[in-house]
Protein backbone atom coordinates (compact mmCIF):
# COMPACT_ATOMS: atom_id res chain seq x y z
CA UNK A 1 0.00 0.00 0.00
CA UNK A 2 2.79 2.78 1.28
CA UNK A 3 4.64 1.77 -2.26
CA UNK A 4 2.08 2.45 -4.36
CA UNK A 5 1.45 5.37 -2.12
CA UNK A 6 4.90 6.48 -2.72
CA UNK A 7 5.34 5.80 -6.39
CA UNK A 8 2.45 7.34 -7.58
CA UNK A 9 3.15 10.92 -5.13
CA UNK A 10 6.61 10.66 -7.01
CA UNK A 11 4.85 9.73 -10.39
CA UNK A 12 6.65 6.84 -10.39
CA UNK A 13 6.07 3.25 -11.62
CA UNK A 14 4.82 0.45 -9.89
CA UNK A 15 5.83 -3.22 -10.68
CA UNK A 16 4.34 -6.27 -10.05
CA UNK A 17 7.02 -8.62 -8.88
CA UNK A 18 6.49 -12.13 -7.91
CA UNK A 19 8.64 -13.02 -5.20
CA UNK A 20 8.59 -17.05 -5.06
CA UNK A 21 11.78 -18.64 -4.48
CA UNK A 22 10.82 -20.59 -1.31
CA UNK A 23 9.39 -23.31 -2.16
CA UNK A 24 8.39 -24.69 0.72
CA UNK A 25 6.08 -21.64 0.82
CA UNK A 26 4.69 -22.09 -1.95
CA UNK A 27 1.14 -21.53 -2.83
CA UNK A 28 -0.67 -22.79 -5.93
CA UNK A 29 -3.22 -20.37 -6.65
CA UNK A 30 -1.61 -17.94 -4.61
CA UNK A 31 -0.70 -15.34 -7.60
CA UNK A 32 -4.54 -15.74 -8.66
CA UNK A 33 -5.51 -14.82 -5.51
CA UNK A 34 -3.16 -12.25 -4.98
CA UNK A 35 -3.90 -10.39 -8.40
CA UNK A 36 -8.17 -10.34 -7.88
CA UNK A 37 -7.35 -8.67 -4.10
CA UNK A 38 -5.31 -6.18 -5.41
CA UNK A 39 -7.23 -5.39 -8.54
CA UNK A 40 -10.05 -5.19 -6.42
CA UNK A 41 -8.69 -2.56 -4.47
CA UNK A 42 -7.97 -0.51 -6.93
CA UNK A 43 -4.33 -0.67 -7.04
CA UNK A 44 -3.19 -1.12 -11.02
CA UNK A 45 0.43 -2.15 -11.92
CA UNK A 46 2.36 -0.18 -14.78
CA UNK A 47 4.42 -2.12 -17.38
CA UNK A 48 7.47 -1.32 -15.52
CA UNK A 49 11.12 -1.36 -17.07
CA UNK A 50 13.04 -2.86 -20.07
CA UNK A 51 14.71 -5.72 -18.48
CA UNK A 52 16.12 -7.64 -21.77
CA UNK A 53 13.08 -7.15 -23.42
CA UNK A 54 10.75 -7.45 -20.76
CA UNK A 55 8.42 -5.56 -19.57
CA UNK A 56 7.15 -7.46 -16.44
CA UNK A 57 5.00 -8.69 -14.38
CA UNK A 58 8.50 -10.09 -13.25
CA UNK A 59 8.39 -13.99 -11.37
CA UNK A 60 11.82 -14.58 -9.70
CA UNK A 61 11.30 -18.67 -10.49
CA UNK A 62 11.48 -17.45 -13.88
CA UNK A 63 14.74 -15.81 -13.63
CA UNK A 64 17.02 -18.12 -12.09
CA UNK A 65 19.26 -18.36 -14.81
CA UNK A 66 19.72 -14.68 -14.03
CA UNK A 67 20.08 -15.15 -10.03
CA UNK A 68 22.59 -17.62 -10.40
CA UNK A 69 25.29 -15.67 -12.98
CA UNK A 70 25.40 -12.44 -10.53
CA UNK A 71 25.90 -15.08 -7.63
CA UNK A 72 28.66 -16.52 -9.60
CA UNK A 73 30.19 -13.48 -10.40
CA UNK A 74 30.28 -12.76 -6.40
CA UNK A 75 32.42 -16.38 -6.11
CA UNK A 76 34.57 -15.37 -8.71
CA UNK A 77 34.94 -11.98 -7.02
CA UNK A 78 36.15 -13.71 -3.79
CA UNK A 79 32.99 -11.96 -2.44
CA UNK A 80 31.24 -15.43 -1.76
CA UNK A 81 31.92 -19.41 -1.49
CA UNK A 82 30.68 -22.89 -2.35
CA UNK A 83 29.73 -24.88 0.29
CA UNK A 84 29.09 -28.25 0.61
CA UNK A 85 27.65 -29.07 4.13
CA UNK A 86 24.99 -31.28 4.21
CA UNK A 87 21.64 -30.68 6.29
CA UNK A 88 23.28 -33.49 8.86
CA UNK A 89 26.27 -31.52 9.18
CA UNK A 90 24.41 -27.99 9.74
CA UNK A 91 21.78 -29.92 12.15
CA UNK A 92 25.05 -31.18 14.46
CA UNK A 93 26.95 -28.00 13.98
CA UNK A 94 23.56 -26.12 15.53
CA UNK A 95 24.27 -28.64 19.10
CA UNK A 96 24.90 -26.60 21.86
CA UNK A 97 25.15 -23.18 19.28
CA UNK A 98 23.19 -20.45 20.59
CA UNK A 99 23.14 -18.18 17.83
CA UNK A 100 22.94 -20.72 15.05
CA UNK A 101 25.16 -19.12 12.96
CA UNK A 102 26.83 -21.18 10.45
CA UNK A 103 30.66 -22.06 11.17
CA UNK A 104 32.25 -21.40 8.14
CA UNK A 105 33.95 -24.79 7.42
CA UNK A 106 33.75 -24.44 4.03
CA UNK A 107 34.20 -20.84 3.30
CA UNK A 108 38.30 -21.84 3.91
CA UNK A 109 38.10 -24.30 1.39
CA UNK A 110 40.88 -23.34 -1.49
CA UNK A 111 39.15 -22.13 -5.00
CA UNK A 112 40.53 -24.78 -6.58
CA UNK A 113 39.50 -27.66 -4.38
CA UNK A 114 35.80 -26.26 -4.40
CA UNK A 115 35.91 -26.10 -7.95
CA UNK A 116 36.75 -29.47 -8.39
CA UNK A 117 34.17 -30.73 -6.16
CA UNK A 118 31.58 -28.56 -8.29
CA UNK A 119 32.52 -30.65 -11.38
CA UNK A 120 32.40 -33.61 -9.69
CA UNK A 121 28.74 -32.83 -9.29
CA UNK A 122 29.03 -32.58 -5.19
CA UNK A 123 25.79 -30.54 -4.29
CA UNK A 124 26.52 -27.40 -3.09
CA UNK A 125 25.38 -24.32 -1.86
CA UNK A 126 26.67 -20.46 -2.59
CA UNK A 127 26.67 -18.40 0.63
CA UNK A 128 27.52 -14.43 1.25
CA UNK A 129 31.40 -14.20 2.45
CA UNK A 130 30.41 -11.69 5.67
CA UNK A 131 33.10 -9.56 6.51
CA UNK A 132 34.16 -10.18 10.01
CA UNK A 133 34.35 -7.42 12.75
CA UNK A 134 33.36 -4.46 11.50
CA UNK A 135 30.26 -2.78 11.30
CA UNK A 136 27.66 -2.42 8.56
CA UNK A 137 25.29 0.54 8.35
CA UNK A 138 22.24 1.74 7.02
CA UNK A 139 20.25 5.09 7.61
CA UNK A 140 16.32 3.93 7.40
CA UNK A 141 13.93 6.47 5.92
CA UNK A 142 11.77 6.22 9.09
CA UNK A 143 13.81 4.85 11.99
CA UNK A 144 17.31 6.79 10.98
CA UNK A 145 20.77 4.98 11.26
CA UNK A 146 21.01 1.48 12.08
CA UNK A 147 23.98 -0.73 12.36
CA UNK A 148 24.80 -3.78 12.63
CA UNK A 149 28.15 -5.65 14.01
CA UNK A 150 28.89 -8.20 11.08
CA UNK A 151 30.05 -11.29 13.91
CA UNK A 152 26.28 -11.38 14.21
CA UNK A 153 25.41 -12.12 11.02
CA UNK A 154 25.53 -15.16 9.31
CA UNK A 155 27.09 -16.14 5.65
CA UNK A 156 24.12 -15.69 4.47
CA UNK A 157 22.80 -18.82 1.65
CA UNK A 158 22.59 -16.90 -1.69
CA UNK A 159 21.55 -19.96 -3.82
CA UNK A 160 20.31 -22.88 -2.73
CA UNK A 161 21.50 -26.52 -3.85
CA UNK A 162 18.54 -26.69 -5.59
CA UNK A 163 19.38 -23.69 -8.24
CA UNK A 164 16.69 -21.57 -6.39
CA UNK A 165 17.93 -18.07 -5.04
CA UNK A 166 17.35 -17.06 -2.06
CA UNK A 167 15.00 -14.22 -0.94
CA UNK A 168 18.51 -12.27 -0.21
CA UNK A 169 20.03 -12.51 -3.56
CA UNK A 170 16.47 -12.29 -5.70
CA UNK A 171 15.44 -8.78 -4.08
CA UNK A 172 18.73 -7.12 -4.14
CA UNK A 173 19.91 -8.13 -7.88
CA UNK A 174 15.96 -7.81 -9.04
CA UNK A 175 16.07 -3.99 -7.27
CA UNK A 176 19.19 -2.87 -8.88
CA UNK A 177 18.02 -3.80 -12.32
CA UNK A 178 14.57 -2.55 -12.24
CA UNK A 179 16.10 0.89 -10.85
CA UNK A 180 14.17 0.68 -7.37
CA UNK A 181 14.82 3.66 -5.93
CA UNK A 182 12.72 2.36 -2.38
CA UNK A 183 12.54 -0.29 -0.96
CA UNK A 184 9.24 -0.47 1.07
CA UNK A 185 8.20 -3.37 4.15
CA UNK A 186 7.51 -4.23 7.34
CA UNK A 187 10.05 -3.65 10.16
CA UNK A 188 10.44 -7.09 10.94
CA UNK A 189 12.76 -6.75 8.00
CA UNK A 190 15.29 -4.85 9.75
CA UNK A 191 17.60 -7.37 11.05
CA UNK A 192 17.98 -9.32 7.34
CA UNK A 193 18.64 -5.34 5.73
CA UNK A 194 22.15 -5.76 7.23
CA UNK A 195 22.71 -8.24 5.10
CA UNK A 196 21.75 -6.92 1.60
CA UNK A 197 23.94 -3.90 2.60
CA UNK A 198 26.62 -6.09 2.33
CA UNK A 199 25.26 -7.74 -1.10
CA UNK A 200 25.04 -4.38 -2.25
CA UNK A 201 28.86 -3.59 -1.30
CA UNK A 202 30.07 -6.45 -2.33
CA UNK A 203 28.33 -5.59 -5.90
CA UNK A 204 29.62 -2.34 -5.76
CA UNK A 205 25.94 -1.08 -6.65
CA UNK A 206 23.93 1.88 -4.92
CA UNK A 207 21.82 0.65 -2.56
CA UNK A 208 17.67 2.23 -2.59
CA UNK A 209 16.38 4.41 0.12
CA UNK A 210 14.95 1.99 2.64
CA UNK A 211 11.26 2.48 4.14
CA UNK A 212 10.83 0.39 6.81
CA UNK A 213 7.29 0.36 8.11
CA UNK A 214 5.72 0.04 11.71
CA UNK A 215 4.16 -2.73 12.79
CA UNK A 216 0.67 -3.69 13.31
CA UNK A 217 -1.26 -4.53 16.44
CA UNK A 218 -4.49 -6.09 17.53
CA UNK A 219 -6.26 -5.75 20.76
CA UNK A 220 -3.64 -8.14 23.15
CA UNK A 221 -0.62 -5.13 21.18
CA UNK A 222 0.87 -8.41 19.41
CA UNK A 223 1.69 -7.86 15.34
CA UNK A 224 -1.57 -9.46 13.62
CA UNK A 225 -0.96 -12.80 12.84
CA UNK A 226 -2.07 -15.42 10.21
CA UNK A 227 -2.64 -17.78 12.39
CA UNK A 228 -5.00 -15.74 14.23
CA UNK A 229 -6.83 -15.34 10.95
CA UNK A 230 -7.03 -11.48 11.13
CA UNK A 231 -4.52 -10.42 8.15
CA UNK A 232 -6.41 -11.16 4.82
CA UNK A 233 -8.00 -8.82 2.64
CA UNK A 234 -9.82 -11.32 0.92
CA UNK A 235 -11.58 -12.29 4.74
CA UNK A 236 -12.54 -8.27 5.33
CA UNK A 237 -13.70 -8.40 1.58
CA UNK A 238 -16.04 -11.29 2.02
CA UNK A 239 -17.38 -9.76 4.98
CA UNK A 240 -18.39 -6.62 2.87
CA UNK A 241 -15.75 -4.06 4.13
CA UNK A 242 -15.72 -1.81 0.35
CA UNK A 243 -12.18 -1.57 -1.24
CA UNK A 244 -12.42 2.38 -0.44
CA UNK A 245 -12.54 1.32 3.61
CA UNK A 246 -9.67 -0.53 2.97
CA UNK A 247 -7.32 1.80 1.09
CA UNK A 248 -8.20 4.57 3.58
CA UNK A 249 -8.13 2.68 6.89
CA UNK A 250 -4.86 0.67 5.60
CA UNK A 251 -3.16 4.20 5.02
CA UNK A 252 -3.64 5.83 8.00
CA UNK A 253 -2.25 2.93 10.18
CA UNK A 254 1.16 4.33 10.90
CA UNK A 255 0.42 7.49 8.44
CA UNK A 256 -0.79 11.09 8.82
CA UNK A 257 -1.81 13.23 6.74
CA UNK A 258 -1.61 15.65 8.93
CA UNK A 259 -4.66 17.78 10.27
CA UNK A 260 -8.05 16.03 11.12
CA UNK A 261 -9.28 14.16 8.03
CA UNK A 262 -9.93 10.83 8.07
CA UNK A 263 -12.03 9.93 5.17
CA UNK A 264 -9.70 10.32 1.97
CA UNK A 265 -10.11 8.84 -1.62
CA UNK A 266 -7.04 6.74 -3.39
CA UNK A 267 -6.35 9.80 -5.44
CA UNK A 268 -6.42 12.38 -2.08
CA UNK A 269 -4.35 9.72 -0.35
CA UNK A 270 -1.24 10.49 -3.41
CA UNK A 271 -1.53 13.54 -3.17
CA UNK A 272 -0.98 13.90 0.42
CA UNK A 273 1.36 10.93 0.53
CA UNK A 274 5.21 11.68 2.10
CA UNK A 275 7.62 9.53 3.89
CA UNK A 276 8.23 12.01 6.40
CA UNK A 277 5.08 11.44 7.98
CA UNK A 278 5.26 7.60 8.77
CA UNK A 279 4.95 6.98 12.43
CA UNK A 280 7.76 4.91 14.05
CA UNK A 281 5.05 3.61 16.71
CA UNK A 282 3.38 0.62 16.37
CA UNK A 283 -0.15 1.13 14.65
CA UNK A 284 -2.78 -0.69 16.47
CA UNK A 285 -5.52 -1.90 14.22
CA UNK A 286 -8.97 -0.62 15.14
CA UNK A 287 -11.54 -2.52 14.30
CA UNK A 288 -14.81 -0.19 15.45
CA UNK A 289 -12.61 2.73 14.02
CA UNK A 290 -12.83 0.41 10.40
CA UNK A 291 -16.35 -0.34 11.11
CA UNK A 292 -17.02 3.31 11.48
CA UNK A 293 -15.14 4.28 8.06
CA UNK A 294 -16.79 1.35 6.17
CA UNK A 295 -20.20 2.80 7.43
CA UNK A 296 -19.35 6.29 5.85
CA UNK A 297 -17.96 5.25 2.36
CA UNK A 298 -21.60 2.94 1.75
CA UNK A 299 -23.65 5.71 3.05
CA UNK A 300 -22.12 7.49 0.67
CA UNK A 301 -23.31 4.93 -1.96
CA UNK A 302 -26.30 4.97 -4.19
CA UNK A 303 -28.65 1.53 -3.40
CA UNK A 304 -27.49 0.38 -7.35
CA UNK A 305 -24.07 0.70 -6.02
CA UNK A 306 -24.49 -1.26 -2.98
CA UNK A 307 -26.43 -3.85 -5.18
CA UNK A 308 -24.02 -4.30 -7.36
CA UNK A 309 -21.05 -4.65 -4.70
CA UNK A 310 -22.85 -7.56 -2.97
CA UNK A 311 -21.18 -10.17 -4.94
CA UNK A 312 -18.31 -9.87 -3.44
CA UNK A 313 -19.92 -11.37 -0.51
CA UNK A 314 -21.50 -14.40 -0.35
CA UNK A 315 -25.53 -13.48 0.14
CA UNK A 316 -28.34 -15.42 2.06
CA UNK A 317 -30.97 -17.71 -0.17
CA UNK A 318 -33.72 -15.25 0.56
CA UNK A 319 -32.43 -12.61 -0.20
CA UNK A 320 -31.44 -13.72 -3.44
CA UNK A 321 -34.95 -14.49 -4.18
CA UNK A 322 -36.45 -10.80 -4.15
CA UNK A 323 -36.93 -8.90 -7.00
CA UNK A 324 -34.11 -6.65 -8.11
CA UNK A 325 -36.60 -3.33 -7.60
CA UNK A 326 -37.55 -4.49 -4.08
CA UNK A 327 -34.15 -5.65 -2.95
CA UNK A 328 -32.76 -2.02 -4.35
CA UNK A 329 -35.63 0.06 -2.21
CA UNK A 330 -34.73 -2.52 0.94
CA UNK A 331 -30.74 -1.35 0.51
CA UNK A 332 -31.97 2.56 0.18
CA UNK A 333 -33.58 2.57 3.41
CA UNK A 334 -31.16 -0.23 5.20
CA UNK A 335 -27.48 1.28 3.98
CA UNK A 336 -27.50 3.78 6.42
CA UNK A 337 -27.94 0.97 9.44
CA UNK A 338 -25.46 -1.12 8.17
CA UNK A 339 -21.33 -1.72 8.89
CA UNK A 340 -20.59 -3.89 6.56
CA UNK A 341 -22.35 -5.42 3.27
CA UNK A 342 -22.63 -8.79 4.81
CA UNK A 343 -25.59 -7.09 7.05
CA UNK A 344 -27.72 -7.43 4.42
CA UNK A 345 -28.23 -11.07 5.43
CA UNK A 346 -29.62 -9.56 8.97
CA UNK A 347 -32.12 -7.57 7.52
CA UNK A 348 -35.33 -7.78 8.88
CA UNK A 349 -37.65 -11.03 8.43
CA UNK A 350 -40.90 -8.34 7.62
CA UNK A 351 -39.39 -7.64 4.50
CA UNK A 352 -39.98 -11.50 3.32
CA UNK A 353 -43.37 -12.01 5.67
CA UNK A 354 -46.43 -10.55 7.11
CA UNK A 355 -44.78 -9.55 11.19
CA UNK A 356 -47.01 -11.44 14.00
CA UNK A 357 -48.05 -8.54 16.07
CA UNK A 358 -48.24 -8.21 19.68
CA UNK A 359 -51.70 -6.13 20.67
CA UNK A 360 -50.09 -4.15 23.62
CA UNK A 361 -47.23 -3.56 21.49
CA UNK A 362 -49.08 -2.00 18.85
CA UNK A 363 -50.86 0.62 21.18
CA UNK A 364 -48.15 3.84 21.92
CA UNK A 365 -46.87 3.68 25.22
CA UNK A 366 -48.70 6.81 26.06
CA UNK A 367 -52.02 6.53 24.01
CA UNK A 368 -55.13 4.07 24.32
CA UNK A 369 -56.56 1.27 22.64
CA UNK A 370 -58.69 3.39 21.38
CA UNK A 371 -57.17 6.16 19.80
CA UNK A 372 -54.66 3.86 17.91
CA UNK A 373 -57.53 2.05 16.47
CA UNK A 374 -59.07 5.39 14.80
CA UNK A 375 -55.39 6.27 14.12
CA UNK A 376 -55.37 3.15 11.77
CA UNK A 377 -58.26 3.66 10.12
CA UNK A 378 -57.46 7.03 9.20
CA UNK A 379 -54.55 6.02 7.87
CA UNK A 380 -55.73 3.46 5.78
CA UNK A 381 -58.26 5.87 4.34
CA UNK A 382 -56.08 8.02 3.74
CA UNK A 383 -53.14 5.80 2.16
CA UNK A 384 -56.02 3.49 0.26
CA UNK A 385 -56.97 7.20 -1.37
CA UNK A 386 -53.50 8.32 -2.19
CA UNK A 387 -51.68 7.73 -5.88
CA UNK A 388 -48.33 8.88 -5.24
CA UNK A 389 -46.11 6.14 -3.31
CA UNK A 390 -43.19 7.55 -5.25
CA UNK A 391 -40.99 8.72 -2.41
CA UNK A 392 -40.44 8.14 1.57
CA UNK A 393 -40.32 11.44 1.73
CA UNK A 394 -44.24 11.97 0.07
CA UNK A 395 -45.38 9.46 2.35
CA UNK A 396 -44.06 11.07 5.49
CA UNK A 397 -46.18 14.15 4.28
CA UNK A 398 -49.27 11.53 3.83
CA UNK A 399 -48.91 10.59 7.64
CA UNK A 400 -48.55 13.97 8.80
CA UNK A 401 -51.95 14.77 6.93
CA UNK A 402 -53.65 12.12 8.95
CA UNK A 403 -52.10 13.80 12.53
CA UNK A 404 -53.24 17.46 11.08
CA UNK A 405 -56.52 16.34 10.36
CA UNK A 406 -57.36 15.05 13.72
CA UNK A 407 -57.16 17.07 16.72
CA UNK A 408 -57.19 13.80 19.32
CA UNK A 409 -54.26 12.34 17.47
CA UNK A 410 -50.57 13.05 17.90
CA UNK A 411 -47.57 12.14 16.27
CA UNK A 412 -46.72 8.77 18.44
CA UNK A 413 -50.87 8.17 18.29
CA UNK A 414 -50.64 7.85 14.11
CA UNK A 415 -46.35 6.98 13.60
CA UNK A 416 -45.81 4.38 16.26
CA UNK A 417 -48.88 2.19 15.36
CA UNK A 418 -48.02 2.26 11.44
CA UNK A 419 -44.53 1.18 12.05
CA UNK A 420 -44.85 -1.87 14.52
CA UNK A 421 -48.11 -2.49 12.24
CA UNK A 422 -45.52 -2.69 8.97
CA UNK A 423 -42.42 -4.75 10.69
CA UNK A 424 -43.28 -6.26 13.89
CA UNK A 425 -40.34 -5.17 15.49
CA UNK A 426 -39.66 -2.24 17.94
CA UNK A 427 -36.83 -0.89 16.35
CA UNK A 428 -37.23 -0.61 11.83
CA UNK A 429 -37.04 1.82 9.64
CA UNK A 430 -39.64 5.11 9.56
CA UNK A 431 -43.24 4.24 8.78
CA UNK A 432 -42.82 6.14 5.76
CA UNK A 433 -39.67 4.25 4.88
CA UNK A 434 -41.53 1.05 5.18
CA UNK A 435 -44.39 2.25 3.63
CA UNK A 436 -42.35 3.45 0.57
CA UNK A 437 -40.66 -0.29 0.65
CA UNK A 438 -43.79 -2.11 0.93
CA UNK A 439 -45.38 -0.65 -1.80
CA UNK A 440 -49.58 -0.22 -1.20
CA UNK A 441 -50.57 -3.49 -1.59
CA UNK A 442 -48.26 -5.16 0.96
CA UNK A 443 -48.76 -2.10 3.66
CA UNK A 444 -52.62 -1.62 3.65
CA UNK A 445 -52.86 -5.18 3.71
CA UNK A 446 -50.61 -5.24 7.09
CA UNK A 447 -52.40 -2.07 8.19
CA UNK A 448 -56.03 -4.08 7.88
CA UNK A 449 -54.52 -6.64 9.73
CA UNK A 450 -53.48 -4.55 12.78
CA UNK A 451 -56.91 -3.11 12.85
CA UNK A 452 -57.88 -6.08 13.31
CA UNK A 453 -56.50 -7.33 15.84
CA UNK A 454 -57.70 -3.87 18.06
CA UNK A 455 -61.48 -5.25 17.35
Amino acid sequence: MYAFLLAKANNGEVVLRIEDTDRERYVADGVERLMSVVQWAGIEFDEGPNIGGDFGPYTQSERLDLYKKYALELVKNDKAYYCFCTKDDLEQERVGNEQAMYSGKCRHLSKEEAETRVAKGESYVIRLKVPKGRQVCFEDAVFGKICFDTNTIDDQVLLKSDGFATYHLAVVVDDHLMEVSHVVRGNEWIPSTGKHVLLYEAFGWEMPVHVHLPVITGDDGKKLSKRKGDVFVEDFRKAGYLHETIMNFIALLGWNPGGNVEIMSLSELIGAFSIDRIKKANAYFDREKMNWMNKQYLMKLSADEVAERLDDIEVDDKVKSLDNEYLRKILEVEKSRMLVLADVNNIGDHYFVDPKLDVEKLVFKKSTRELCQEALQNVIIKLEAEGDWSSAEHLFEVLKEVVEANVRLSNGDVFWPVRYALSGVDQSPSPNELLWVLGKENSLRRLKAAEQILL
